[in-house]
């Protein structure tokens, strides 16, 4: 098969295939490669042939174990990024339904029906994208660097729009 990285980079790759598995809507196909086990992202496939050599499936693998144990190497050393914020009450439920966001802990804010939540996103980055979404239906109380990232966001959004003659 002839394979896109998550890099841009292209290889062309022979595998023998043992399982197709759906993380969300995202599906993967689990195949042994000659470096060992591997799930490839279904998308990133551009093209497959068959070939005349039969696939070897170990009597022993287990599709479902393999996943599981990929799933926890992988998440166990995705970067992340904790962020405490307020949430007010129009986005709780919101933030309980988006992927994008881990939610840690959550205890009630105030008599208003905001929450104070530890939420983990990747990176920086991930989480200044989705919180500068949010508006003001979410308040950083820590990271500092993060708060003056999104302050300093608005702001440059603010000027922007300011400079724009009226219609």
């Amino acid at each position: 098969m002839t394979y896109q990285r998550g890099d841009t980079s292209v290889s062309e790759r022979v595998v023998d295939p043992l399982g197709l598995v759906a993380k969300g809507s995202v599906w993967y196909l689990v195949a042994r490669h000659e470096e060992g086990f591997r799930s490839y992202r279904i998308s990133r496939i551009k093209s497959a042939k068959i070939l005349d050599a039969a696939c070897v499936r170990p009597a022993d693998f287990d599709l479902a174990a393999y996943w599981e144990e990929s799933v926890a190497k992988f998440s166990a050393n995705v970067p992340k990024y904790q962020v405490k914020v307020r949430v007010f009450p129009e986005f709780i439920d919101r933030l309980h339904r988006t992927k994008f966001v881990r939610i840690v802990s959550e205890d009630l804010a105030d008599d208003d029906g905001s929450k104070l939540m530890c939420v983990m996103f990747e990176d920086r980055y991930d989480a200044c994208d989705y919180l500068i979404r949010a508006g003001s239906q979410v308040m950083v109380l820590e990271p500092s660097e993060l708060r003056e990232s999104l302050q300093s966001m608005a702001m440059e959004i603010v000027r922007m729009y300011g400079k724009l003659p009226s219609v």
